[in-house]
């Protein structure tokens, strides 16, 4: 056994210690949940140290999502026996067993299959007609061009630009009536500077351009402005990218752990804090918040069973289609379950939920199927392809999926489809107006 190996089965045994540690510290008596949330959390954690050559990767980030939302967050909450959902409802005892047992098989067929695409995904195949560069002139053009479209955008607030708390006080009838307007200009038109400093770093574009692009994206995309899901999504590929020492192997993960597991219970004491030092402690309570609801979404529609038999799924494949030429439209999976029980909208639909909610269990298995497939091969795609051509044109497309991967996780899937796709768009784009030459790409997916 090398040493490499020896490494990372003490890191996982470490880990995994420390995740049994915390479901220890709350309380449960209920042994059958203890003991599949055991298994569910040195599962997780053991993939979260597997692949030391890919120091971060979706296939980690989507095990971290589970570490936290579908197991201390959900044991947290069955501890305390609280509801975070906005729905009027009881969950029991034998419902978070049985939503532990679900997760166990949902782990065993999305490590297995992830292991056995990731041994065997195609690479994807280019067709190069000269080196794909562009010109970071007119990179810089586009981002500045899109900030002052933002800063004009807020030109009766600038503190909008900044805040992202007091947006609500300065909504215009357009802001209601116009929902197209707003989604291009939030979706499309303010993050083009990402995706302008994406593609200047992927084109090692030089130091000076670089910090005029980050300083344009700072006002832009500033991220107290944004919402959570949205900070992940653009800044967390400008971390990858800025720090080589989260390249090193595991530690991204372990920074990621310690932030989710030392300092936002050190810093939630603050929320209340009233300045004695005995008041301080150090809990889980931050994760018994509606933040951190998609487990009990999950559960709540099963509970419920609600099954559209795809039509959530079309809606989300189809998003581009107006309401006006689409009546119909379904909207997110969350508000749907909301709506039926009339209660607050703005509620999470996890990924794997989104396969119950659109075909039932059968639904579930799809969706860890597709989910396992889509990671290893791009995971794979980004560490082990050695084609230069490949490597330029997908990497930044690649972070956008690293970024996005924790909101489209805890979904609803409509939501995070249509942002990361505008994302991408954004990044197809630039690199169209800003290239000097093509390049010609086929991808092979079989």
């Amino acid at each position: 056994m090398n040493a490499v190996i020896k490494e990372n089965i003490v890191i996982g045994f470490v880990g995994s210690f420390i995740g049994v540690l915390v479901l220890m510290t709350l309380g449960i008596e209920d042994a059958v949940y203890l003991g599949l949330a055991f298994i569910n959390c040195v599962i997780c954690v053991c993939s979260l140290f597997s692949y030391r050559n890919e120091p971060f990767t979706t296939f980690k980030i989507n095990h971290l999502f589970i570490l936290f939302f579908f197991i201390f967050a959900n044991a947290v909450q069955y501890a305390k026996g609280s509801v975070v959902s906005s729905l009027d409802v009881f969950l029991t005892p034998t419902e978070y067993r049985r939503f532990q047992f679900m997760l166990l098989l949902i782990l065993i067929i999305y490590d297995t299959l992830y292991v056995h695409f990731h041994k065997n995904a195609h690479d994807i195949r280019v067709r190069s007609s000269g080196d794909g560069k562009v010109s970071t002139k007119v990179l810089v053009l586009i981002s500045l061009l899109a900030t002052i479209i933002v800063v004009f955008h807020f030109r009766n607030n600038p503190m909008r630009l900044f805040f992202r708390g007091i947006e609500g006080q300065w909504h215009t009838v357009e802001d209601e009536t116009n929902v197209m307007f707003s989604l291009l200009f939030s979706k499309i038109i303010r993050p083009l500077p990402f995706a302008c400093y994406l593609m200047a770093r992927n084109h090692k574009a030089n130091f000076g351009s670089r910090v005029v692009l980050i300083l344009l994206m700072l006002v832009s995309l500033f991220p107290s402005a944004l919402a959570r899901n949205a900070v992940a999504m653009y800044w967390l590929p400008v971390v990858l990218l800025a720090i080589p020492l989260l390249k090193k192997p595991n530690i991204f993960i372990i920074t990621m752990l310690a932030g989710l597991l030392v300092l936002f219970p050190f810093f939630d004491n603050f929320r209340y804090f009233d300045g004695s030092i005995s008041s301080l402690s150090f809990d889980f309570n931050y994760l018994n918040t509606m933040n951190f609801d998609a487990s009990q979404e999950f559960m709540i529609v099963m509970k419920f069973k609600l099954i559209t038999y795809g039509k959530q799924l079309l809606g989300t494949l189809l998003f581009f289609v107006p309401r006006g030429i689409w009546p119909g439209k379904p909207i997110g999976s969350g508000a749907t379950l909301a709506a039926q029980q009339d209660a607050f909208s703005n509620i999470s639909m996890p990924f794997f939920a989104e396969g119950y909610i659109n075909f039932g269990y059968v639904g579930i298995v799809l969706f860890t199927v597709v989910l396992a497939y889509i990671s290893a091969y791009a995971d794979k795609n980004y560490w082990k392809t050695k084609d230069r051509n490949v490597r330029s044109w997908f990497r930044p497309y690649y972070l956008i999926m690293v970024g996005a991967a924790l909101y489209i996780m805890r979904g609803d899937l409509l939501s995070s489809f249509a942002y990361t796709f505008a994302s991408m768009f954004d990044m197809w784009l630039v690199g169209k107006i800003a290239g000097r030459k093509k390049v010609f790409f086929r991808v092979s997916l079989f």
